[in-house]
């Protein structure tokens, strides 16, 4: 995935929930995306997970379960992504899901819940979330949910 940009008399000054980067008459909301036998496919950004209509803010996830929760977004056929949350094995997984239940709207709850023992990095030390969502994804996929916190 690439970062879209696009040249447009049509692009608004502001997107709805972010500022957007101009680059002479080129225009970009950080939306990810790529290009598959001339369509071009949004996979929308890093920070946000976009799940049956609604936009979550992985950022306000995160803030109101607490350190140690990184949350992703993983491909669902039906909602677009489930707002997934990534925790490590010693995670108090029922005390996350109910302070979930009682801080956060039903779409930016968790639908799913993964133990791991070491999160992806990218070459600065940061959670490569990237990374972290294609792995999550491969542990849904690949085992229909094994490995899923309880």
């Amino acid at each position: 995935d690439d970062v879209l940009w696009v040249d447009s008399p049509y692009v608004a000054d502001r997107y709805a929930d972010a500022d957007l980067t101009r680059e002479g008459r080129w225009v970009t909301s950080g939306d990810r995306g790529s290009v598959d036998a001339g369509r071009v496919i949004v996979h929308g950004r890093d920070d946000v997970v976009v799940t049956g209509g609604a936009t979550v803010h992985t950022a306000d996830v995160e803030s109101a379960l607490g350190a140690g929760v990184v949350v992703v977004g993983v491909p669902h056929p039906t909602f677009g992504a489930l707002v997934t949350a990534v925790v490590a094995p010693d995670a108090d997984v029922a005390a996350l899901r109910d302070t979930a239940r009682r801080t956060l709207s039903p779409a930016q709850r968790p639908r799913a819940w993964f133990r791991l023992d070491r999160l992806p990095t990218t070459p600065s030390g940061k959670t490569d979330r990237r990374a972290l969502a294609a792995q999550v994804a491969d542990l849904a996929a690949g085992a229909d949910a094994a490995g899923a916190a309880s």
